[in-house]
């Protein structure tokens, strides 16, 4: 069963809108994942600027937030997490029948694979012992962790292989203006500036892991998509109206949310005849983006000029 880490959140009351004298021109992009999906690509809908870097780079991420000590896992590398219910580090964690957890695919508010390592009102870690998996490609593939402290402008733990080798402690520091801090486990010591300002983008193609929670138990499954900029970012999936006769004035017909993976992977199925992906054109969605303006999007491939899977064309117009 997934850890619920649930955090109680309203939303701002947001100003009112300041529309454009006339809506913008409808513009194509393609962005290139590569065949293998290797490449995540942070996109900014109102210039279509991109950050691309390599999605494997990363194994944790630590919330730069000074009011939030959410840890998130790199879910499309498959690391998974699982509490040992110990506190002795010096142990060496059993990997057999351990429970390992995901973090929820709608947002990292909604649940994390860590859970509730810290308690805020006491304001000290609850000291546990985690078993990190960070997948078959990694070498070595299983490390153990403990969470020692965490303050507004760091996070301090320690980690090691499962037999107590190459024991070290780490701080790593909340960078201003981002939404993440990231490390990857092959280097710790080097905290990875991935996001681009927490302002500048509004979108992320990225592998990404969803989790059927309709199934018993809950089945993990690494997909490729889309997921939202959790800062001020919002969005709203249409599939009666169409993309043309989306305008400013449907914007109210909709229930924006800002679940993460609204977008997320299932604008495209797979013709398993045709042994290729097919885009759902019928799909629109509206995006509300870091600066307060609304922009629509819908795919129309999802392969190059070359016919190379991983290349996502969509068209995009602000209303």
């Amino acid at each position: 069963m997934a850890a619920i880490f649930l955090l109680t959140a309203c939303e701002k009351e947001e100003n009112a809108l300041v529309l454009p004298a006339s809506k913008g021109d409808v513009k194509s992009y393609t962005v290139k994942l590569g065949r293998d999906y290797t490449t995540q690509l942070f996109f900014t809908l109102s210039n279509g600027d991109i950050k691309a870097n390599d999605f494997m780079a990363w194994d944790l991420g630590f919330s730069c937030n000074p009011n939030s000590n959410i840890v998130k896992i790199n879910g499309g590398k498959e690391v998974q997490v699982a509490n040992t219910g110990s506190k002795d580090f010096s142990e060496v964690p059993a990997i057999q029948g351990v429970e390992w957890e995901y973090d929820n695919p709608a947002g990292e508010w909604k649940g994390t694979a860590f859970g509730e390592w810290y308690d805020s009102l006491s304001r000290k870690c609850h000291g546990y012992v985690y078993l990190i998996d960070r997948g078959q490609t990694a070498n070595p593939r299983y490390k153990k962790l403990k969470f020692t402290n965490a303050t507004s402008s760091n996070f301090t733990f320690l980690f090691a292989n499962l037999d107590g080798s190459n024991q070290h402690e780490y701080t790593v520091p909340r960078i201003a203006r981002r939404n993440y801090s990231y490390i990857n486990f092959d280097d710790p010591n080097k905290v990875i500036d991935l996001e681009p300002d927490m302002e500048e983008w509004d979108i992320l193609f990225t592998r990404y892991r969803h989790v059927y929670y309709n199934t018993t138990p809950f089945t993990p499954y690494s997909v490729t998509g889309v997921i939202l900029n959790p800062n001020k970012v919002i969005c709203a999936k249409d599939s009666l109206l169409g993309f043309e006769n989306v305008n400013v004035q449907s914007i109210k017909k909709f229930e924006f949310t800002n679940r993460k993976d609204v977008i997320g992977f299932d604008w495209k199925t797979y013709d398993f005849d045709l042994n290729r992906y097919d885009v759902i054109r019928k799909y629109t969605y509206i995006i509300k983006d870091t600066k307060g303006f609304f922009y629509k999007l819908r795919f129309i491939d999802f392969y190059d000029e070359q016919g190379v899977k991983g290349a996502p064309k969509f068209e995009i117009q602000r209303l």
